[in-house]
């Protein structure tokens, strides 16, 4: 299978281990790159385990946040296509070969992505709380213009979906990855930048009846160890480069103002609706908390009181039963 699965990681050993087991079960036969941030001990987990795997893997110590973590490590990239994964996401290997054989025949289309759900789960009781389906937002309008413009402010970041590993080395090579910014700031704006490079880019697929993601949400997060310094280096600075870079993208690949143009315009509305922090735009945020709790109390009191939980799990088609169940029983099992 000619495609690269990339995951950074950073402490979380026993995801790595049940994420291995998984792709042995369904005969995974691409690449796998594990970029690992981890400490010495989870560190040395983490190979030990990749050692006893059959499994095509490139296992790269590195000490670093997640961006330039996956900078670094796509430049080991040799497949035709590559996915940006987390330690605790779970591709389905049936789907990737359907969008892979679509994206062979289709190669006007730089992306592919399916039908997504997103499990949350408590680590103590090994209880599976909660599910919903996780919608991957990919632009199909054939200009560039028009793909740009179908942006929404507060959808998903287009990340977990297939890529052409041209592109996808692309979009990191103009991120912020280079170390010298803050964490907190890097971050922000590669999000943003995350929204706009593809739309530029060009076209993605999205199958909704093609099984092909679970991401898994537990109370169990990263413990930070031995992160190297990073200076901060200010704000501005950082978002004239986020606008230096969208230019250099939209300019080589369209040969024109016009993207770049409307991507900038887009680019500052995602700052001013979500960074600059102003009294009307906390006025709505408190409001929105208020209406989300109201909702919240008026299905408990319709509901006598239980819980209100989404289990979209139970309502998946049985042509990917095998996977998701095979999944959702890993994510539970207790050592």
């Amino acid at each position: 299978m000619d495609v690269t699965i990339l995951i950074p990681t950073l402490n979380r050993s026993f995801f790595i281990d049940k994420l291995l087991t998984y792709y042995e079960k369904f005969n995974f036969l691409g690449k796998i790159i594990i970029i690992d941030s981890s400490s010495q001990e989870e560190l040395n987990i983490n190979k030990s385990r990749v050692e006893k795997s059959r499994l095509n893997i490139t296992h790269l110590p590195l000490i670093s946040d997640e961006f330039y973590a996956m900078a670094k490590g796509i430049e080991l990239i040799g497949t035709e296509y590559a996915i940006h994964s987390g330690d605790d996401d779970y591709f389905s290997v049936s789907g990737i070969k359907k969008l892979i054989n679509y994206l062979e025949k289709n190669k006007n289309f730089i992306s592919a992505g399916g039908k997504s759900i997103t499990v949350s789960y408590n680590s103590n009781s090994k209880i599976i709380k909660g599910s919903a389906f996780y919608n991957l937002p990919i632009k199909n309008q054939v200009e560039a213009v028009d793909r740009l413009k179908s942006i929404k402010r507060y959808e998903q970041l287009p990340v977990y979906v297939i890529y052409r590993s041209t592109i996808i080395k692309k979009i990191y090579h103009n991120l912020h990855t280079n170390q010298e910014f803050s964490i907190n700031y890097r971050r922000n704006f590669n999000e943003y930048l995350w929204r706009l490079l593809p739309p530029i880019l060009g076209q993605g697929k999205l199958f909704n009846k093609i099984f092909f993601l679970v991401r898994f949400q537990t109370d169990q997060k990263y413990i930070r160890k031995e992160l190297s310094d990073i200076r901060d280096d200010g704000f501005n600075k950082i978002y004239k480069k986020s606008l230096k870079n969208l230019k250099a993208v939209s300019s080589a690949e369209n040969k024109g103002n016009k993207i770049y143009e409307i991507s900038k315009k887009i680019f500052k509305s995602f700052v001013a609706g979500q960074l600059q922090s102003n009294c009307f735009i906390r006025f709505q945020k408190k409001l929105y908390l208020i209406k989300f709790i109201c909702i919240y109390l008026m299905n408990r009191v319709a509901n006598k009181g239980k819980k209100i939980h989404n289990y979209y799990t139970h309502k998946m088609s049985p042509y990917y039963e095998e996977e998701l169940d095979f999944i959702l029983n890993l994510l539970v099992k207790k050592k």
